[in-house]
């Protein structure tokens, strides 16, 4: 596991930089270096990401270690920590590379850059159907694969998935909030968790396959 720490002047260089690679509802993307992408959950520093301001940055840190440090029971880097563990199980073990921080405080990730891959809904019409069913079938058995071991991506969609030429998939976004972590036992009772996400599974093949 690599850790990169930022100060907050490179934050905000990255904020105020026109090199973004992707934006989404928890994180923003930029490219580290070839092989690497920096995902900033810029969403709970907000302010820092409206302002473009250091000063804003490290107001909205300090809060929250010292919220953090109040709440002593609370360890919000267990989560991550089980989340690595079961990818290590999978073929996604190689989407998370690391840990970015400020003063120790986890403000977002390292992950593979996949070159050579496309998002899903970018490149699938490009296919006829019959080769279409095929990729979709390679996505559910990634999808189940992550079952397997307690991980139920609640926000499966197109841009999550990734294609090559090759027809290899990626299922990206599992670091997000919208990923549950949980154990067999647990499912068993709150099965609702694992419908949800094949719903959105059996959504996304519907909308790629009616066209």
């Amino acid at each position: 596991m690599e850790y990169l720490e930022l100060s907050p002047k490179q934050v905000i260089s990255y904020f105020r930089s026109d090199k973004e690679i992707g934006i989404g509802r928890f994180g923003i993307l930029y490219e580290l270096d070839y092989d690497t992408l920096i995902k900033l959950n810029y969403t709970e520093y907000i302010s820092a990401f409206i302002s473009k301001k250091e000063r804003d940055f490290k107001i909205e840190i300090d809060t929250s270690i010292e919220l953090m440090n109040i709440n002593c029971d609370f360890d919000r880097d267990k989560r991550i920590e089980e989340l690595i563990r079961r990818l290590n199980n999978t073929s996604s073990n190689d989407l998370i590379k690391g840990i970015i921080t400020n003063r120790g405080y986890r403000i977002g990730f390292l992950l593979t850059y996949y070159r050579d891959f496309n998002v899903l809904g970018d490149r699938i019409y490009e296919y006829p159907v019959q080769v279409r069913k095929e990729i979709l079938k390679k996505v559910r058995e990634k999808i189940f694969e992550l079952f397997s071991v307690g991980i139920y991506p609640l926000d499966i969609k197109e841009d999550n998935v990734l294609l090559n030429e090759n027809m290899d998939i990626k299922i990206i976004d599992l670091d997000g909030y919208d990923v549950r972590i949980e154990d067999e036992e647990y499912i068993k009772t709150h099965d609702y968790i694992k419908r949800e996400s094949e719903t959105r599974l059996i959504e996304m093949e519907y909308r790629l396959l009616r066209h």
